[in-house]
């Protein structure tokens, strides 16, 4: 009977270093999650900064867009302005060739050309 009690006692202390290895083990593995864990955290942040660079660019290129539209609607008023000047002026320069035309008639008519 003693025999077998220390055959069983040496059993459980063999158990027991087994269970103490692989708290061992364990332990290793915790650590190399929890590096990996602040990697990934490390990674999150660079994302996140990223991110947010991303969208502050994103925002700055369409206020930038937004401008241009209103500079181009802005200069196409002002050439519709300027070409309707520019058609008025030729139509009043159309009446005045014709005026003209109709003064040298009359002009022709009183003074005889020699």
């Amino acid at each position: 009977m003693g025999v077998l009690r220390y055959e069983l006692h040496e059993r459980f202390i063999e158990i027991n270093q087994r269970f103490d290895d692989h708290d061992f083990r364990f332990d290793e593995h915790d650590k190399r999650f929890d590096f990996i864990d602040a990697c990934f955290e490390r990674v999150d942040q660079r994302f996140e900064k990223v991110e947010n660079e991303i969208s502050s660019f994103a925002k700055q290129s369409n206020k930038n867009f937004s401008n241009m539209i209103v500079r181009f609607e802005a200069i196409e008023r002002c050439l519709d302005d300027q070409h309707k000047r520019l058609t008025t002026m030729e139509s009043g320069m159309l009446e005045l060739k014709a005026s003209l035309g109709r003064i040298e008639l009359m002009l022709r008519q009183l003074v005889p050309v020699q």
